[in-house]
C-alpha cells in the first residue's frame, strides 16, 4: 500500500511538469515569422496581428468563401524543431502537406466556410529536443461586404407588408433577424431563403418617412485604424406610406412559393397564415384575384384551428397559378373581399425537353455528352424558375446572365476529361428529376499515323506518310503492321478508340488475282498517357503486332516479280462526320533484271573468224539458244529496257544441208548482246545481235553482227 502512494506521488508531479513544459512551450516564440498568401494578398505575423481580449490573432483579408491559402513558416533560430506536422481541422482541407524547404515550412489549405467558421486556428504538433509539444496559430479573417436594395415602388400601405431582396456580394455574411423592429416608423426584419436575403417591411405611420437600415455581419472589416466593424453603413431609404386599404387586413402567409399538383388540387396542402379573430373556424373561404366580384377562382382556404404564435392553420386546395408580381390575393367570404394575402402557386417542376448545343452547331435532342467538352444545355418545360438543378460529377460554369424563365433555364457546363461516370443523373436540388445525360467517350478517326508498316525494310514507317504506290526491289519477306497508341489522345484533343479494317489483295503480274483476305475490326486502344486511359474499355483492343504471313495462303516471299500487294485501311464511321478514312497502298514487287532462254534463229550474220586471214562471211540461217539477262526499266513498272545479254550456243549455217556448199556449218559458244523491239507481251520478236565467241569445229575466235528471229519461252 505503501509502495502504490509513493508511485501516484511521482505520477502526479511527472504529470504536473509535462503540463507546466507544454503550457510553457506555447508561450516561447517559435516562428519569427509566419506569411499567409491568400487571394491576391500576403499578411504577416509581424505586420498583421491583431489583439482582442488580450489574445494575438493574426488578421487576413479574403474575397471567396472557400479560398486556397499558402501557409509559410519561418523558426525561430535558437528554437530547434526536430519534426513538425499540422493538425486535422474540419475548418479548412490540406491541399499540400507540410513540408520542409531550407530554413522554412510550407503547406498549402483550402478554407471551408471563412464567413461561419468560429475560432478559426492552425495547430501544429511539433518536436523539439526530447519534448512533443503543441503550438497553435490563431486567425482572425475579414472581408468587405456591399449590400444594396431596389425598391419596385416607394408606395407602402399601413398594416401591409411589403418584401424587398437585398442585393450582396456576400450575401452569406449577412446576419438575417427574424424579429421584427419596435418603435420605428417602419419597422423591419431580414430573412434568407435559399441564399436570397429578404427585407421585410412593415409600416406604421401615414406620410413621407426614411427608413434606416443597419445591417449586422458575421465576419468584420477593419476601419481607417484597424479596428474590427461589424456593423455595415447604415443604408437610407425614403417612401411614401399609405393609409389601409379600406377594410382590408394583410395576413401574411407561412410560405410565399406552394406548388400546384394533383395532391393540392384534391386533397389540399397545410398552410400558415396570419391569425385573423373575424375569420371562423371549419369555414371556407375562396382565394381570389381581384377585390370586385366575380373573379376567377385561384384557391380556397379551409379554416382548421388557431395556433399558439398567433397563426391560423388552414387547409389549402389550389385550383390556378398566380405570381406575387401579378398582384395580391383577396381572401373571400362568398363575393365580399375580408382579407388580402399574397404568394406564389407555381406549377410542379417538370422537364419536357433536353437540348445541348455546341460550338458552331444547333441545337440538338441528343444529351450524349463527351469527355473535356463545354456544352451549352437547355431544359424545357414548367415550373422552372424556382428550380436549381445539379449535374454529378459536373461542372457548372453558368453566369447570372444565363436564360432562366418559368418555361426554359440553361446553363453551361464543363464535363471533366477525367469523368467516371456513363450517366450524369440530373437533381432539382436534392431531388433525382429521373432525366440524365449519356457519356460517350469520342470517336473520332484520327488519321493513320498511329499505324506502322514494316514490309522488309528494317524500319517502321507512318502508314499516313506512305505514297499511294510502293516500288520494292527485294524479297518481301513479311508484312508487319504495329502500333502507337501514345499518339491517338492528349489533353487538348481527344480521339477515343480508334477501329478500321484491312483489306488485302494480292495479284501478278499479268493482274491475276492470287490471295484476298479482310481483316475486321481492328481495334487500337489510345496509350497511357492519354487522360481516359483508365477509363476505355480495352475488350479486344489489338495489342501485338499483325503478320500478314499469319494470315495469307499466298506468302509474300513467294511472290515472283511486279506481284502487287493493294493493302486498303479502311476506318468505321465516326461521331462527327459520319465518315470513314481510307488510305490505299499498293506494294510493287520490282526486280532490276530478269533471267530467261531465248532460242533464236539469226540470219544473214556477218562473222568475222581469227583463222590466220581474217575472213569475213555471211551465214545462212542460223540457230542460238541464248540464257539472257532482260533489264527493267526503273521507270515503268513492268516494262524491260531495248537491251538484252546473255551466253550460250550459236549453231552457225544449222539449216544448210548442201554438202557441196562453201558455206560450213558449225559450233559456237558466244556472248550475245541483242537489241530488241519494245513490247509489253511477245513470244516472238526479230532482234539485232552484236557479239562474240568460239567456233568449235574451226577453233578459232569469232565476232558477229545481224538480224534474227527470237523466241521466247
Amino acid at each position: 500500500m505503501r509502495n502504490i502512494k509513493c508511485y501516484l506521488v511521482f505520477g502526479a508531479l511527472l504529470l504536473a511538469v509535462t503540463l507546466s513544459n507544454a503550457q510553457n512551450s506555447t508561450k516561447t516564440k517559435v516562428f519569427r515569422e509566419i506569411l499567409l498568401r491568400i487571394d491576391t494578398s500576403t499578411f504577416s505575423l509581424t505586420k498583421n496581428i491583431l489583439t482582442i481580449k488580450n489574445e494575438e490573432l493574426l488578421c487576413f483579408k479574403y474575397i471567396n468563401n472557400e479560398s486556397v491559402c499558402e501557409v509559410i513558416l519561418y523558426p525561430e533560430g535558437s528554437y530547434h524543431i526536430k519534426r513538425l506536422s499540422l493538425l486535422e481541422s474540419g475548418d479548412y482541407q490540406l491541399i499540400d502537406s507540410l513540408r520542409r524547404f531550407n530554413d522554412e515550412y510550407r503547406f498549402k489549405v483550402r478554407f471551408l466556410n471563412l464567413t461561419k467558421t468560429n475560432f478559426l486556428s492552425f495547430n501544429f504538433s511539433m518536436v523539439t529536443d526530447s519534448l512533443k509539444n503543441l503550438y497553435s496559430v490563431k486567425l482572425f479573417p475579414v472581408t468587405r461586404t456591399q449590400v444594396s436594395i431596389v425598391p419596385d415602388k416607394e408606395d407602402l400601405y399601413i398594416g401591409e407588408e411589403k418584401i424587398i431582396d437585398i442585393i450582396s456580394d456576400n450575401p452569406e455574411n449577412i446576419r438575417s433577424s427574424p424579429e421584427w423592429t419596435n418603435g420605428m416608423d417602419i419597422n423591419y426584419r431580414v430573412s434568407a431563403n435559399n441564399g436570397q436575403l429578404r427585407l421585410h417591411l412593415m409600416p406604421g405611420s401615414s406620410g413621407k418617412k426614411t427608413m434606416q437600415l443597419k445591417l449586422q455581419t458575421y465576419r468584420p472589416y477593419l476601419d481607417t485604424t484597424g479596428v474590427p466593424v461589424y456593423e455595415l453603413p447604415v443604408l437610407t431609404y425614403k417612401f411614401n406610406i399609405k393609409a389601409e386599404r379600406g377594410r382590408l387586413t394583410y395576413l401574411q402567409p407561412e410560405r410565399i412559393d406552394v406548388t400546384m399538383d394533383e395532391k393540392s388540387k384534391n386533397e389540399g396542402v397545410d398552410f400558415q397564415l396570419d391569425n385573423a379573430s373575424s375569420m371562423l373556424l371549419k369555414k371556407t373561404y375562396r382565394i381570389e384575384a381581384q377585390e370586385m366580384p366575380g373573379g376567377p377562382l385561384i384557391a380556397e382556404i379551409f379554416t382548421k384551428n388557431f395556433l399558439s404564435d398567433d397563426r391560423m392553420l388552414c387547409r389549402l386546395r389550389i385550383y390556378n397559378y398566380h405570381r406575387q408580381s401579378d398582384g395580391h390575393l383577396y381572401i373571400k367570404d362568398g363575393d365580399i373581399a375580408r382579407y388580402i394575402t399574397n404568394f406564389n402557386i407555381l406549377p410542379q417542376p417538370a422537364i419536357n425537353k433536353i437540348s445541348i448545343m455546341r460550338d458552331g452547331n444547333d441545337w440538338t435532342s441528343n444529351t450524349t455528352i463527351y469527355p473535356g467538352e463545354t456544352v451549352l444545355l437547355r431544359i424545357e418545360g414548367e415550373g422552372l424558375y424556382k428550380t436549381k438543378f445539379y449535374f454529378q460529377d459536373i461542372q457548372d460554369l453558368t453566369t447570372d446572365s444565363a436564360e432562366r424563365s418559368d418555361n426554359v433555364v440553361e446553363y453551361k457546363l464543363k464535363v471533366p476529361l477525367t469523368i467516371s461516370r456513363h450517366q450524369v443523373d440530373i437533381y432539382n436540388f436534392n431531388h433525382n428529376t429521373g432525366k440524365y445525360l449519356t457519356v460517350k467517350e469520342y470517336q473520332r478517326n484520327r488519321p493513320f499515323d498511329y499505324v506502322y508498316l514494316n514490309y522488309g525494310s528494317g524500319i517502321s514507317k507512318k502508314i499516313s506518310n506512305f505514297k499511294t504506290s510502293e516500288v520494292y526491289q527485294h524479297t518481301i519477306k513479311d508484312i508487319i503492321l504495329s502500333f502507337n497508341p501514345d499518339i491517338i489522345d492528349s489533353k487538348e484533343k481527344l480521339y477515343g478508340k480508334q477501329t478500321f479494317d484491312l483489306e488485302i489483295k494480292i495479284s501478278n503480274s499479268k493482274g491475276e488475282i492470287l490471295d484476298m483476305k479482310t481483316i475486321e475490326n481492328i481495334t487500337v486502344c489510345p496509350g497511357e498517357n492519354s487522360p481516359r486511359y483508365t477509363y476505355y474499355d480495352k475488350k479486344g483492343a489489338t495489342v501485338e503486332d499483325i503478320s500478314l504471313n499469319k494470315i495469307l495462303n499466298r506468302k509474300t516471299f513467294d511472290l515472283n516479280d511486279w506481284a502487287r500487294i493493294e493493302l486498303t485501311f479502311k476506318s468505321h464511321p465516326d461521331q462527327d462526320s459520319k465518315e470513314a478514312q481510307t488510305k490505299i497502298i499498293d506494294l510493287i514487287l520490282q526486280k532490276p533484271y530478269n533471267f530467261d532462254i531465248d532460242v533464236t534463229f539469226p540470219a544473214g550474220l556477218l562473222t568475222l573468224s581469227n583463222n590466220g586471214s581474217n575472213s569475213v562471211s555471211l551465214s545462212g540461217i542460223s540457230m542460238a539458244v541464248i540464257a539472257q539477262f532482260s533489264f527493267y526499266d526503273q521507270e515503268k513498272i513492268g516494262s524491260f529496257k531495248p537491251y538484252k545479254i546473255g551466253i550460250g550456243f550459236l549453231a552457225l549455217n544449222a539449216f544448210n544441208f548442201n554438202q557441196s556448199s562453201t558455206t560450213t556449218r558449225d559450233l559456237g559458244i558466244v556472248i550475245i548482246g541483242s537489241l530488241n523491239p519494245i513490247r509489253k507481251v511477245s513470244k516472238l520478236s526479230f532482234p539485232i545481235y552484236l557479239g562474240g565467241g568460239y567456233l568449235v569445229n574451226a577453233k578459232t575466235w569469232f565476232i558477229l553482227l545481224g538480224p534474227g528471229i527470237s523466241v521466247t519461252f
